[in-house]
């Protein structure tokens, strides 16, 4: 649900209609990460909008669509690894990371994986909300 100190955020809310059929699941089945993602643009346009551009605390769980990462799969190429901490090396969130050094393909997923956990901007949503100003909590 989506509040504010004065209710809900105007125009932010989302029904999903059953049409008589008996649902399999929950919602969650009627959601996915690119719905959830322009959903969540609205929401922060909407947030923008009614609080003045106010710095927001958005609070949202761990669900598959909220952690869509930019950052690369486990079965991810030697190169695509070396690619992305190179990207955000040169960004200046990456610590320890010498890309004049060679490494060995678990090495460089360590790194990821190390770097993923410290860091919650390989989320497309933190990302998207810290464009509008806005922190997500998990």
């Amino acid at each position: 649900m989506q509040g504010g100190p004065d209710g809900l955020i105007q125009k932010s809310e989302r029904v999903f209609p059953v049409g008589g059929q008996k649902l399999e699941g929950d919602y969650h089945d009627n959601i996915d990460s690119k719905y959830y993602f322009d959903w969540f643009r609205q929401l922060c346009v909407n947030i923008n909008e009614e609080y003045n551009n106010k710095n927001a605390i958005i609070v949202i769980d761990n669900a598959p669509y909220h952690t869509t990462s930019d950052a690369p799969k486990s079965n991810a190429k030697k190169q695509e690894l070396l690619n992305y901490l190179v990207k955000i090396d040169n960004d200046g969130k990456l610590t320890g990371f010498d890309k004049t050094q060679k490494y060995l393909r678990p090495q460089l997923w360590e790194m990821v994986l190390k770097y993923k956990k410290e860091n919650p901007d390989h989320y497309l949503i933190d990302k998207l909300a810290k464009e509008y100003g806005h922190t997500v909590v998990r």
